[in-house]
């Protein structure tokens, strides 16, 4: 199921971001993204695609030359998408979830290490040869896009409403900041967010689900972790997204994470406890 799943993910992205590759719109100027969209779905999307590609490569679920090929060749193209795109927050979660995969035990980890190494200076010279400029002013920027003075204020909120204000209604309580229509106001951040509308409650039930996730993993049989990795590996790139962008619904890849890790945890000891009862 784990490595369907990753392999699932992984058509998904390429779709997507080959649609956002061949595509000549713009969001902004200075950002790529197609039909006016925002550039971060297409960043997440390059991202993803770029770890599931070195997740793949590193378990060895390909095995011959035209595979590992048509894998190294994605993580070409949705590194030029993602750095056109200027998205700085998948950027950064994608380089957490390449540290956990390349930090993990194992007996290849210098080939990890070089394998990476190698397809990121491909990219970034492909990128680079195409002269386009697309994303890099907004890359190298230094600006937080407003969300430091939104924390701030979201945790006055939260200093003001210990036991929570209720879903999607900060827009309430801080009516100087812009809103989507539809989106309404979050402040970009998982934890802040549950802790603003679901209270300290909230708060300590999204933190213990995280941390059970992480114990999951540490605590699995070494000949279980191989099916744990890239799954860990997505659900730490979503994670660290979450941190940045998008509110409870649109973090959507993380609780598919979880439920898958846990879940299958859950099946594992479930037969686990029937072969010791059959014997």
């Amino acid at each position: 199921m784990m490595l369907q799943f990753i392999w699932a993910l992984l058509a998904i992205s390429s779709i997507g971001t080959l649609f956002v590759f061949l595509s000549d719109g713009t969001a902004e100027m200075t950002r790529l993204s197609a039909d006016g969209q925002n550039p971060i779905s297409a960043a997440r999307l390059a991202a993803l695609g770029i770890l599931l590609s070195a997740c793949l490569l590193q378990i060895r679920a390909v095995q011959g030359l035209a595979g590992r090929t048509t894998l190294v060749l994605i993580i070409l193209i949705n590194l030029s998408v993602l750095w056109a795109t200027g998205s700085r927050g998948p950027a950064v979660a994608l380089l957490c979830g390449l540290a956990v995969l390349l930090t993990a035990p194992g007996k290849s980890r210098t080939n990890r290490i070089s394998l990476t190494v190698a397809a990121s200076s491909l990219g970034v010279a492909f990128f680079s040869s195409t002269s386009v400029q697309l994303g890099t002013e907004r890359m190298l920027s230094l600006s937080d896009s407003g969300r430091t003075a939104l924390a701030i204020d979201t945790i006055r909120v939260v200093w003001a409403n210990p036991l929570g204000i209720g879903w999607g209604q900060l827009g309430e309580y801080l009516p100087l900041y812009p809103v989507g229509v539809e989106a309404g106001l979050y402040p970009h951040n998982l934890f802040l967010e549950f802790a603003v509308e679901a209270g300290l409650i909230g708060l300590i039930g999204i933190c213990w689900l995280i941390i059970s996730c992480v114990k999951v993993v540490y605590n699995a049989p070494v000949e279980q972790r191989p099916l744990h990795l890239p799954v860990f590996c997505v659900f730490v790139f979503a994670f660290i997204n979450s941190m940045f962008s998008s509110d409870i619904v649109g973090n959507r890849l993380l609780w598919v994470a979880l439920a898958l890790i846990i879940g299958n945890s859950v099946a594992l000891a479930g037969r686990s406890g029937l072969g010791q009862h059959a014997n």
